[in-house]
């Protein structure tokens, strides 16, 4: 059935591709924040600040 036709196909397949290499920590944080998709420690201590300041002025 189709678990046959899957099999099949991985197994004409294996080789042919490239495995790819792990990056390090360090290279994974610098693509996050490069993306826009983690920010960095100025930047969170930043948003803490004027969110305290904010709770400030409120009361």
């Amino acid at each position: 059935g189709e678990y046959r036709a899957l099999a099949e196909k991985i197994h004409a397949n294996s080789g042919q591709g490239t495995i790819p290499t792990p990056i390090t920590m360090e290279e994974l944080e610098e693509m996050l924040l490069d993306f826009g998709i983690m920010k960095t420690d100025e930047q969170m201590l930043a948003e803490l600040h004027s969110k305290e300041a904010a709770k400030a002025a409120a009361q």
